[in-house]
């Protein structure tokens, strides 16, 4: 939820400060974060064993290095590289996540501008509007995730906010003309967008041998994640090609997401083990 609940926070602060200066103000104030509120509480809480984390009573320490040690034993040895970039599993799980962040991070990206058009509002007022598609985006995390723990459909439940985010933005820009309806579809649509994220990983960790899972999640962060430069690029390129029309840039994206939706059913046999159906990440142990 951390992207959602940030962006709540920097969205009306980024139209408060355009109100009154400009983008080089924004990079400075909003860059500054990082240094005084970040940094100052990772020298205070991070640490590389949880045994040297003095704000964990002695009890919590020694409970979290005891399973540490007996994950450590039970662990098969790691694989090499060879068998990660060799596994078709690896190489969906890469497609997928490449495509949902083509999607995501091109509406982000572009959603003040669309904000901007559907409302004609001032730079405040559109910073308060981009805020709430997130709120509706931290409810949809919960609920997703938490009926993939119910039922253990991990794929599907990767699926189903990919179609309703798909679906919802390409509607929220045909309905442009009614402003508050468009809303409310854009936030749909964001939430769909953001709220893959837990059953994704879910459905990672349990699609690959457990040999494969350290180097394999690092790959798939590191091509996937590239999709983050990929949607915007492109759909600024074709605002620019339809003359500013955001239409043809969400059917792009939507593709995208439907696409992703699409691979991730494939691996459904593999991330979707048989399982009590009350049983919940918690019970677990896992993510």
């Amino acid at each position: 939820m951390n992207i959602a609940i940030s962006s709540i926070i920097t969205a009306p602060l980024s139209g408060w400060i355009l109100s009154w200066s400009d983008w080089r103000m924004l990079f400075f104030v909003e860059g500054v974060f990082p240094f005084v509120i970040a940094a100052p509480l990772w020298f205070l809480l991070i640490t590389d064993r949880p045994a040297d984390a003095k704000w964990l009573s002695r009890s919590e320490r020694e409970y979290i290095e005891t399973g540490l040690a007996r994950d450590e034993a039970d662990a098969p040895p790691a694989a090499g590289l060879r068998t990660v970039f060799s596994s078709s599993v690896v190489w969906r799980l890469v497609v997928v996540y490449f495509l949902i962040q083509v999607g995501f991070y091109g509406l982000n990206l572009w959603l003040p501008h669309v904000v901007t058009t559907i409302t004609g509002g001032s730079s405040t007022l559109v910073g308060f509007v981009t805020a709430i598609p997130y709120i509706f985006a931290i409810v949809g995390l919960y609920l997703n995730a938490h009926a993939a723990d119910r039922n253990g459909r991990y794929a599907f439940h990767v699926m189903l906010p990919m179609a309703i985010a798909a679906v919802a933005l390409v509607a929220s820009i045909l309905l442009g003309d009614i402003p508050w309806l468009s809303i409310l579809l854009i936030s749909f649509a964001m939430a769909g967008a953001l709220a893959y994220d837990g059953p994704f990983w879910a459905s990672a960790s349990r699609a690959m041998p457990v040999a494969l899972a350290g180097a394999a999640m690092g790959l798939i962060n590191a091509l996937g994640n590239l999709g983050g430069f990929v949607g915007p690029y492109v759909g600024g390129a074709l605002q620019d090609l339809s003359g500013g029309s955001f239409l043809s840039t969400s059917i792009v994206l939507a593709v995208a997401l439907l696409l992703a939706g699409v691979v991730m059913l494939t691996l459904r046999g593999r991330s979707n083990p048989a399982r009590q159906p009350a049983e919940t990440s918690a019970e677990r142990g896992g993510p």
